[in-house]
């Protein structure tokens, strides 16, 4: 799974469940034929969201692809 990172100031800290902030947020696309809401990461709070928009460019997907979402904060 190839990562890309993302601003941690433009994520909102309560979808991870943080109370403070995010220190690192990185996003990847699934390409595994398992259960992607399954997945974790050790040491990350992790989502699984099924996205329109391919969160690491911005640009409209030709059909909705899923996306892991994964942080370190507190």
């Amino acid at each position: 799974m190839k990562w890309h990172y993302l601003d941690p100031d433009l994520v909102n800290k309560n979808v991870f469940g943080f109370r403070d902030k995010i220190f690192a947020c990185k996003v990847a696309k699934w390409h595994c034929k398992s259960d992607v809401r399954g997945f974790t990461l050790k040491g990350w709070r992790t989502f699984a969201e099924c996205c329109e928009f391919d969160p690491r460019s911005g640009k409209e997907l030709k059909e909705s692809t899923w996306f892991i979402f994964a942080a370190i904060g507190e």
